[in-house]
């Protein structure tokens, strides 16, 4: 499984985000995060039709969207239960 993260700087500078993505790290799964205000991110993002920011996406490593939190950030107990975690 993987956790995508969509956002602006800003939302990238979130200190609870900051801590999701460390603990998601340390977990053992695979983070990747997009910056919407850069061209490379608007084809994930139109992937996944993501039109707000934060948006968190887990999906198999098919690409296939498992879960989505559109506009907020997901707790770290929340993200992990849908990666399959502990």
């Amino acid at each position: 499984m993987i956790m995508k993260i969509f956002g602006k700087e800003e939302d990238f500078e979130n200190e609870y985000l900051t801590e999701l993505i460390d603990k998601i790290n340390d977990e053992g799964f695979v983070v990747e995060s997009y910056d919407l205000d850069k061209d490379e991110a608007h084809v994930q993002a139109e992937v996944y039709q993501i039109f707000t920011s934060p948006t968190v996406v887990i999906t198999g490593e098919d690409g296939r969207e498992v879960e989505i939190w559109r506009g907020r950030i997901p707790s770290v107990s929340e993200a992990i239960n849908f990666l399959g975690g502990k």
